[in-house]
């Protein structure tokens, strides 16, 4: 008996000439984030919303963003950048695919909530990205690295990556509160949140490394409000701000855990 189905299977559709979709990211985040293969290898494409007009202005940041990413990237703990473009007015831009292995978390943010490793592994960690830190403090480039839990990745190697790294640049458009937590703003940025320099990111990482000595837990907390209307905002702003002025940091760099760390970084 003659079959007539048609046993073709239809070629899946090719984002940018060469790479396949294999699984979308959320649409309504600002920054889509999917991951697609070119047939041997797996990368995440990294694009904005659709719902945003691409004005001049902020393609100039999105650029300033990726060449930050780029200058970042020979790093071997920052998530590497394979290529950049633009298509039909948008840029987008490809980095690899971080697995995590053996590991059941992907992020140190999932590890602080899963308590899934010891602070001494933890601390190990950050040692690597404070050399990141450390990296953008002796270049001459205006690097603003944004160390916060859910940026550093853990590959399936052991080695602890930066993700992320340029979205300061679209904070203005985008509000601060996509790329870092509220809980971990520095002071100023606060009241101004476009701001950022190498001092902020000294804060945001020395908030991490709080988290590290504290099983994940922050320095600072205040109640969440329960509207998202402005004052509520504000009000939840203020509250995290006094209690970040009144900080006794000097106890915590006092912590006996923090001295091994100290001497690394001097090396």
């Amino acid at each position: 008996m003659e079959d007539n189905m048609n046993t073709d299977i239809p070629s899946p559709p090719l984002l940018y000439g060469k790479y396949i979709l294999i699984h979308e990211g959320n649409r309504d985040a600002p920054i889509q984030s999917s991951i697609v293969c070119d047939g041997k290898d797996f990368y995440i494409i990294k694009k904005l919303n659709n719902d945003y007009v691409i004005t001049i202005d902020l393609k100039n940041r999105i650029h300033d963003a990726i060449e930050e990413w780029k200058t970042m990237s020979i790093h071997p703990h920052v998530v590497g950048l394979k290529e950049s473009g633009e298509t039909e007015g948008s840029p987008y831009l490809i980095i690899e695919y971080v697995s995590n292995g053996i590991y059941p978390w992907h992020s140190l943010e999932a590890c602080f909530r899963t308590r899934g490793a010891s602070p001494s592994r933890i601390l190990y960690w950050l040692i690597q990205i404070a050399h990141v830190l450390q990296n953008s403090y002796r270049s001459n480039d205006d690097i603003t690295p944004v160390i916060t839990p859910g940026n550093i990745l853990i590959g399936a190697d052991g080695r602890a990556l930066l993700t992320n790294c340029g979205g300061i640049h679209l904070a203005g458009i985008l509000g601060i509160l996509t790329f870092i937590p509220a809980t971990h703003l520095a002071p100023e940025q606060h009241n101004n949140q476009t701001y950022a320099d190498l001092r902020t990111c000294v804060y945001h990482f020395g908030i991490t490394l709080y988290q590290a000595l504290r099983n994940g837990q922050v320095p600072f907390t205040a109640e969440l409000p329960q509207g998202k209307s402005r004052d509520a905002l504000i009000e939840y702003h203020r509250a995290l701000l006094t209690k970040k002025t009144n900080w006794n940091y000097h106890a915590y760099l006092r912590e006996p855990s923090l001295k091994n760390f100290h001497s690394i970084l001097q090396d």
